[in-house]
């Protein structure tokens, strides 16, 4: 081979055989390098991030009260109550300042803004089922009865007597058994009742017989409720003329201001029955008499502490007052039999006065056939002869009765010589208008005699302190 040909055809090919020999071992130690590295490695977790959405606040428990209270009845049904209504209020009142979330409020003055709360049969129902449906665990319940309750003869049922009670048509009354289903069914965790409704006074001739001594404690209560009754089984429930509310309210109240607080200041049920069974009874006697006997009992399973309130109530000092004399000079006349008319008061009153003929302290409460019971409406001593006319024949009975009234809300009957065909026209001292309605801004009136007559009013006013 010439050595031409090997410097330009072979030494260039020798030359790059010897420099990939050179570069081949790298090439393998990179490979074993590449091959260790191949080792399974385990991958880094990747942090989820979590989307929060708005932030929810923890739902505390809510309270609800129905509160009830029945002053008025039917004449010819039941007897009126004093302070019922009242009480009820004050009750209402204090609950909402204690930072209750809803209180439904059912009196007869109440009603006036809306129907609904006109505390019939049917519109209590009504309420306590709408404030119960929608409750929660942690929610609370409180209802409230103040007015009549009555008993029906071999029954364990008790009827407590809403506004339009009838004693012969049941569909007016609402069982007790009926508050506590409908309390039952509600799944809120606390469930109360405060019942003063255990005794009724019917309207005199009444025809409907009753127990002499209900005993609405004996109700079974369901699980999960607890009622806490004004008084003991065979127990009559009192007001006062002295505290100006009924006994069992009026220390129901004043333990929720504080007199039943503990020394966090909290109220617990179980302290409050302890307070009210302490002071009712001593009370009940200084109202009624050293025989009365009125003792607050608990019904229901009773486990543990059960919270009311967590701070005392306020609960504004409202003892009624009489306002002065309002003495109005009307009707001016009423010349004919059964004339109507109307005397407007020139302010209204907080509640309907107290309305009298002529100076004279007396009302008639009811009348029948053979009697009429009357009601001393003055703090002075005072007499009156009392005219009855008869409906049917005309004939007219002068009867000198009462003899003598001394006491503000003193009662007393006075019993007809002789039966009327019908329950006669009743007035006094020889006065001839009667009352037809009173209400807080007039008073209407009806002339019973067939002579022209004249005369003057006196409305006495129930104001409050403070208004």
């Amino acid at each position: 081979m010439s050595s031409a040909l090997f410097r330009t055809r072979l030494l260039p090919l020798l030359l790059l055989a010897l420099i990939g020999s050179l570069a081949a071992p790298g090439l393998g130690q990179d490979k074993e390098k590449r091959g260790e590295e191949k080792k399974f490695v385990e991958p880094k977790k990747v942090e989820e991030k979590k989307v929060e959405g708005p932030k929810v606040e923890e739902k505390k428990g809510r309270k609800y009260a129905l509160i009830v209270g029945v002053r008025h009845y039917k004449k010819d049904e039941l007897r009126s109550l004093k302070y019922a209504d009242k009480d009820a209020i004050a009750l209402a009142e204090a609950l909402r300042g204690a930072g209750y979330r809803r209180v439904v409020l059912m009196t007869y003055e109440s009603a006036g803004e809306d129907a609904d709360l006109l505390p019939t049969a049917r519109n209590i129902k009504e309420q306590l089922k709408s404030l119960t449906e929608d409750c929660r665990r942690d929610d609370s319940v409180l209802v409230a009865f103040f007015g009549h309750g009555v008993q029906f003869p071999k029954s364990k049922d008790h009827h407590l007597c809403p506004i339009d009670a009838e004693l012969s048509e049941k569909e007016t009354l609402l069982p007790l058994s009926e508050v506590y289903k409908e309390l039952g069914k509600c799944k809120a965790g606390t469930k109360l009742a405060f019942l003063d409704a255990c005794y009724a006074r019917p309207a005199s001739g009444g025809s409907v017989r009753l127990e002499a001594r209900p005993t609405p404690q004996d109700v079974a209560v369901p699980e999960g409720v607890l009622a806490l009754f004004s008084c003991s089984p065979g127990q009559f429930s009192f007001e006062s003329e002295k505290l100006k509310q009924g006994i069992f309210p009026h220390f129901v109240l004043k333990g929720m201001a504080g007199a039943a607080a503990g020394k966090d200041g909290a109220i617990t049920l179980n302290a409050l029955v302890s307070y009210v069974r302490n002071e009712v009874p001593d009370a009940a006697k200084d109202a009624a008499g050293p025989t009365a006997r009125q003792v607050p009992l608990l019904r229901g399973e009773l486990s543990g502490t059960v919270a009311l309130l967590s701070r005392p109530v306020t609960v504004e000092e409202k003892a009624p007052v009489m306002g002065p004399p309002l003495v109005q000079t009307g009707p001016t006349k009423a010349s004919v039999r059964n004339e109507e008319g109307v005397v407007r008061f020139p302010t209204p009153y907080a509640v309907a006065p107290m309305v009298m003929f002529s100076n004279n302290y007396f009302r008639v409460v009811s009348v029948t056939k053979t009697e009429f019971r009357w009601q001393h409406l003055d703090g002075t001593p005072s007499t009156a002869n009392w005219t009855a006319r008869g409906n049917a024949s005309g004939n007219m009975q002068v009867l000198n009765g009462p003899l003598s009234a001394r006491v503000q809300n003193e009662e007393g009957i006075v019993r007809f010589t002789t039966a009327f065909a019908a329950p006669p026209v009743v007035t006094y001292s020889n006065n001839f208008f009667t009352t037809i309605e009173v209400t807080t801004t007039q008073l209407r009136w009806r002339h019973v005699d067939t002579t022209p007559s004249t005369g003057v009013w006196t409305a006495r006013g129930e104001r409050r302190k403070g208004k």
